[in-house]
């Protein structure tokens, strides 16, 4: 997978196990670099994923809520990622 692939989202809905989280354990996890980076020596590098936003208890479908969020994330991104790479 090549570096410049911007196919792959940086924003997923998962079930974290974050003691922090609600019992329904959704969270918006977001990853800067999705499937690594090819680096120019043949080396691969991973970034550090993490979850950037614990849903919210008292939600009636946390899980549906998590994957709207995720989606109008990642197409915000890829809109600035579209935006700036025309200027």
């Amino acid at each position: 997978m090549a570096a410049t692939d911007t196919t792959l989202p940086k924003w997923k809905a998962e079930k974290t196990n974050s003691p922090q989280a609600a019992t329904h354990r959704w969270a918006l996890v977001y990853d800067p670099s999705p499937g690594g980076r090819d680096n120019a020596d043949g080396t691969r590098s991973f970034s550090m994923r993490f979850p950037a936003l614990l849903l919210y208890e008292g939600l009636t479908d946390p899980e549906k809520a998590a994957h709207e969020l995720a989606e109008m994330l990642n197409q915000a991104e890829a809109t600035s990622t579209n935006q700036s790479g025309s200027s």
